[in-house]
């Protein structure tokens, strides 16, 4: 238990916030304060000026089940609050709701739920019918039924975003039409808000919300959501309709302009809003309403392009899904998320194998009382002895112990005289003592093999967690999109393609540009002409494009060049009298971008090391290509090597990965040699830290040293047998003066000889990494 204490206290900030919002309580907790939050402040959103039934329609539709009661709570403290005795009668129904959501919740009659948008409306008839008795009036009985009606109406609304449909199509569009419902009451509560007295955050909200939808949602669906956000903001104030007209119009146009692109489509919206408000110019709120919709179209701008997508997807635009830029996806998340508990699950089963209560060791007394057990049971002096003068006889044990663990064995010559004289079977007793003395040593060692195969097991597990941990951090890293890169690259590719939907995205450092278009005929004739084009427009390198077909088009993907080129040199001699150099080395580059240069030294010399070198770059090889780091694919891979230990022995690892896109490169040291870095006329040093691997046994794995490469540059990574002689200023003046890195890792191997015979194999790898030019435009 201490020792899961001390790990959990060694935890990153990050894995410790990851804990406790997977803990369940605390997740609820956080639920309830959300929901309570929401109560309080939608008691603030107000119709005709004096209507509240927002809070209760809140309460109603997140009470009872996995919601709790956090909302009815908010929602009661808000009326009490801010209304006072006018509040009374929405915390009387707020109490009667909560009982019926207690009932279906409790009775499991969740069939019910649906009866509670009339519930709620009927309930609030019956209150506010009772205040209405104190000064009736047509117009007060007309606002509660209308008050009533609205109530009812945004249950049914909220309902739909607590308890979404199942169903793929309708479900998310339904989804969609209750969070709309939410933001609107939000709105509304932030509506009285102005900043420098004129402009409403709430109203420049609500404008980019229509602006949004009429640019995602196929038909009239931007003039339905300017009519619904304008009217509840018409009537928030009073029976004046001013916002109706303005948001419907504006909608309408907006929508029928939604094919001509982002820009289009917000001049077009700004410009037929302003054509509205001409026909009300009188009315105090033109001027304000022609400043929130100037803001609401520069956010309109600079919406992420996978954002509209997901809303366009929503919304029903088949285009959309046909033309929606790549992203990680349902599935992506889904597995990232899937990858993440299993990475924790694994990390707790490797926690749970070395928090094993240790047993008490036994005293070495045990074995003098099991042999008196075995031998003195029948004797007629045991009460003597082991009763009468047990003292006498344990400080005899405590004599003998001495001898028993010096020669493994007792004697009857070892014990003193007179106990010898007393005792009738000191030979069977001494027979029996050794034995049992035997026993004892192979429990411990059995005990000790045991510790060393959980602390193996414990670090395999990790190793292979924090696999899992690295790959799903590098699903998670979903792609980042710039609108303002993309329309760029979207006046080009409209010069060269017709009709062609474009995303523009960088996904692990890399940035792609994808054209869509809907038959190969909307293709260009000269694909090198626009990807240089590209390149000219956004700054950047790309590769030469790769058209894919696709079920809904063609589709066209252009890739950003690397920005390092790699390669790797190698001069090696074998020990003499060996046939096989132990010493290996494995040069590669990923998919994804990353150049790995790995060497290997087996423990001894010839085809043994060799085979123990090969056998480990090949697995760590194989993790790497799958898309982990070097660093994690060695946590995995060097517990194997400990546990073939006394068969295949250690081998030091010397590993180095460089990202070809961003420079950044990574050292990590199992045991090995130092690295060189020649760069800018300076050798840095990377030292190893850690043992060999085989031999950590339970020390933590070595951290990777990081550095960045900004122009060319080379390093030097050299085995144990080639690193006595060479230091940095060697290093230096050899690479000022010889002409070639292959020229350079010969000579380091002479040096490294001077005439003597090798009696260790020797490697020297040369590293060369330049910075590719960009092409001429």
């Amino acid at each position: 238990m201490e020792k899961r204490k001390r790990a959990e206290r060694a935890l990153p900030l990050g894995d410790k916030l990851r804990r406790w919002g997977a803990d369940p309580r605390l997740r609820w907790a956080v639920r309830q304060g959300i929901l309570a939050g929401g109560g309080y402040i939608f008691t603030s959103a107000a119709l005709f000026g004096q209507a509240h039934p927002f809070a209760l329609a809140f309460g109603a539709a997140f009470c009872g089940g996995k919601w709790g009661f956090g909302a009815v709570l908010g929602a009661f403290a808000g009326y009490a609050v801010t209304l006072g005795s006018n509040g009374l009668h929405y915390c009387a129904s707020l109490l009667v709701c909560a009982a019926c959501a207690l009932v279906f919740s409790s009775t499991g009659s969740d069939g019910l739920r649906p009866l509670m948008p009339l519930c709620t409306a009927f309930t609030l008839l019956c209150t506010g019918s009772a205040l209405l008795m104190t000064q009736f009036t047509p117009e007060g009985l007309a606002l509660l039924l209308g008050e009533a009606g609205v109530c009812g109406a945004m249950v049914c609304l909220y309902s739909l975003a607590a308890r979404p449909s199942s169903s793929p199509g309708k479900g998310q569009a339904l989804l969609l039409a209750g969070q709309g419902a939410l933001l609107l009451s939000f709105l509304l509560a932030l509506e009285p808000w102005r900043v420098f007295h004129i402009l409403s955050p709430a109203r420049a909200i609500g404008l980019l919300a229509v602006m949004t939808v009429a640019y995602c949602a196929p038909g009239a669906g931007g003039a339905g959501a300017g009519v619904a956000f304008g009217a509840a903001f018409d009537l928030s104030g009073g029976m004046e309709l001013h916002f109706t007209g303005l948001y419907g119009v504006a909608g309408l146009i907006g929508g029928l302009c939604r094919k001509r692109g982002r820009l289009g489509f917000g001049v077009a919206f700004v410009l037929a809003h302003c054509a509205a408000t001409l026909w009300a110019i009188r009315s105090p709120q033109a001027a304000s309403g022609l400043y929130e919709c100037f803001c609401a179209s520069v956010f309109f701008l600079v919406l992420p392009e996978g954002l509209l997508a997901r809303v366009k997807s929503a919304l029903g635009d088949g285009a959309a899904q046909a033309f929606a830029p790549a992203g990680p996806g349902q599935m992506g998340k889904y597995a990232q998320q899937r990858l993440r508990q299993a990475s924790r699950a694994l990390e707790a089963l490797a926690l749970s194998l070395t928090d094993v209560p240790v047993k008490n060791q036994e005293d070495i007394t045990q074995v003098f009382r099991r042999s008196a057990d075995k031998v003195c049971r029948f004797c007629p002096v045991r009460e003597a002895c082991w009763d009468k003068e047990y003292v006498s006889t344990m400080g005899v044990m405590n004599d003998v112990t001495q001898a028993l663990r010096k020669k493994g064995k007792l004697q009857a010559e070892d014990f003193p005289a007179y106990f010898a004289a007393r005792c009738l079977e000191i030979h069977r007793f001494a027979q029996a003592v050794s034995l049992e003395y035997a026993a004892l040593l192979r429990r411990r060692g059995e005990r000790a093999r045991q510790g060393e195969n959980r602390k193996l097991l414990r670090r395999q597990y990790e190793g292979v967690g924090g696999l899992l941990r690295d790959m799903g951090t590098t699903l998670l890293e979903g792609p980042e999109y710039y609108p303002a890169l993309e329309n760029r690259a979207k006046s080009v590719a409209e010069a060269y393609f017709r009709r062609p939907a474009v995303a523009l995205y960088t996904n692990q450092g890399r940035m792609r540009c994808e054209v869509r278009v809907s038959s190969p005929e909307d293709l260009p004739e000269d694909h090198g002409a626009f990807v240089r084009s590209l390149s000219l427009a956004l700054g950047r390198d790309f590769c030469p494009p790769q058209p894919v077909e696709e079920d809904k088009g063609t589709l066209v993907r252009c890739v950003e060049r690397e920005q390092f080129a790699v390669s790797a040199v190698a001069a090696q001699r074998k020990k003499e009298g060996e046939t096989v150099n132990g010493d290996q080395y494995m040069d590669l580059s990923t998919d994804d971008g990353r150049h790995l240069t790995m060497l290997a030294d087996g423990m001894g010399s010839g085809e043994g090391a060799a085979q123990v070198s090969l056998e480990t770059l090949s697995l760590l090889s194989r993790f790497a290509q799958a898309g982990c780091s070097l660093w994690e694919s060695a946590r995995a891979v060097t517990p194997v090597l400990s546990a073939r230990l006394e068969e295949k022995g250690f081998v030091t690892l010397d590993l180095l990965e460089i990202d070809l896109y961003s420079g950044r490169g990574a050292v990590t040291k199992y045991g090995a040699a130092p690295t060189w870095l020649l760069s800018g006329g300076r050798a840095r040093k990377f030292s190893s830290r850690a043992l060999p691997a085989g031999l950590e046994g339970g020390e933590s794995p070595p951290e990777p040293e990081y550095f960045q490469l900004k122009d060319t540059c080379t390093l030097v990574m050299l085995s144990d047998g080639a690193a006595e002689r060479i230091d940095g200023q060697w290093l230096l003046d050899a690479y000022r003066r010889l002409p070639s890195p292959q020229a350079l890792a010969q000579e380091a191997i002479q040096v490294a000889e001077q005439g003597e015979r090798p009696l260790d194999d020797r490697t020297v790898l040369v590293v060369s990494v330049q910075r590719i030019p960009k092409e001429p435009v």
